[in-house]
């Protein structure tokens, strides 16, 4: 009888012994799949971060170029606004030179329109 209740302890153990080899092997593989999920997790982890990294610098730079285009921009419409001012200043002097061209026109006119008025008026002597 304690050779058979022995067996069966042993038995027993056996069964328990495969059970327990078996979820160890299912806990390893579970384990490696784990690790393969890590590894792979890992490595889209440093390609996202590269590509973080990459739109950074790409972001500073656009900020610069936008930065430098507000500048000359900026520069341009001062330029413009200059030159506008320089071009009215320049007409309205061009405008008194022609206003005191005609004036004198008008003025050399009238000496010439009195002279012949002088010329052809009947002589009283």
């Amino acid at each position: 009888a304690a050779k058979r209740k022995l067996e069966s302890e042993f038995n027993q153990l056996g069964g328990d012994l495969d059970e327990m080899s078996n979820e160890a092997k299912l806990s390893e593989d579970k384990a490696a799949r784990a690790m393969v999920d890590a590894a792979r997790i890992a490595d889209e982890l440093r390609s996202e971060q590269d590509i973080a990294i990459s739109l950074e610098k790409d972001k500073k730079l656009l900020e610069a170029q936008t930065k430098d285009v507000a500048a000359r921009a900026d520069e341009a419409e001062v330029n413009a606004l200059k030159g506008g001012r320089k071009a009215m200043i320049k007409m309205e002097t061009r405008i008194r030179e022609l206003e005191s061209e005609v004036d004198a026109e008008n003025r050399r006119n009238g000496d010439v329109c009195k002279n012949l008025a002088i010329l052809s008026a009947p002589s009283r002597s």
